[in-house]
């Protein structure tokens, strides 16, 4: 679980935020993974990428 949320979050984030932030990032899903394991995941999952898109639009 912990490799599926630490792959998932370098492929979202790239290398387009700070180290500390992309960890930070990476702990949420890894989270909201392990708290979302009995529900439905791919709606969970979709849920959170539209959150972290929105909260981590990048600044043009």
């Amino acid at each position: 679980m912990v490799t599926v949320g630490l792959v998932l979050g370098r492929v979202l984030l790239g290398e387009s935020l700070p180290l500390l932030q992309a960890a930070k990032l990476r702990a949420i899903i890894v989270a909201a993974l392990t708290f979302f394991k009995d529900i439905d995941a791919s709606f969970a999952m979709s849920r959170l990428i539209i959150e972290m898109q929105v909260y981590y639009q990048p600044v043009i």
